[in-house]
């Protein structure tokens, strides 16, 4: 459970700084894009939050069915051992797109968006007491671009993903033009 407890504090760390760097926009700040083909912070907190839930929706489903040998993955592994940057290195191509269900839909504002992404926190913390004594490289489940990842990789994956968005966002705050 060491392996888990530090992954997901460092998925916390990764939530913690991106909301962080959020924290002091306006909405009219957080909907501004330079282009229509660009998301705006509002839309990346949006598909930040429905991708970490979807996330640990999964790794929740491969661990239940792990746990009650009705899940057994059975194909090959082409990730094994293999950290979630070399993995995505791997399986992206320069602009790789969202899951439908994980892309914005909604809109709203940016306060909601951010507290919606805290909210993650509760159930990630969920989520650790039922990976307890599972072998987790033979949890997995597949991820819509990279195949099929382990509950290791998944969690990993998580705050890669919330480090690539905060990385997004910091290059859009700088954008010129980005309202003041």
């Amino acid at each position: 459970m060491e392996n888990v407890a530090s992954l997901i504090q460092d998925i916390e760390r990764a939530r913690r700084e991106y909301l962080a760097l959020i924290e002091p926009l306006t909405n009219a700040q957080a909907a501004w894009k330079p282009t229509d083909d660009v998301w705006s912070v509002a839309d990346n907190t949006e598909h930040l939050f429905r991708a970490e839930q979807a996330g640990i929706s999964l790794i929740w489903d491969a661990a239940e069915g792990a746990r009650a040998g009705t899940r057994v993955w059975t194909e090959p592994l082409p990730h094994t051992g293999k950290s979630i940057e070399r993995i995505v290195d791997e399986t992206w191509g320069p602009r790789a797109e969202a899951p439908e269900p994980a892309r914005p839909q909604w809109g709203g504002p940016i306060s909601y968006w951010k507290a919606a992404l805290a909210s993650n926190a509760v159930m990630l913390a969920a989520l650790a007491p039922r990976l307890d004594d599972l072998d987790l490289p033979k949890v997995v489940h597949p991820h819509p671009i990279s195949g099929p990842l382990d509950a290791i990789q998944r969690l990993e994956f998580l705050r890669f993903h919330i480090d690539r968005h905060r990385d997004q966002v910091k290059r859009l705050l700088a954008t010129p033009g980005f309202p003041a």
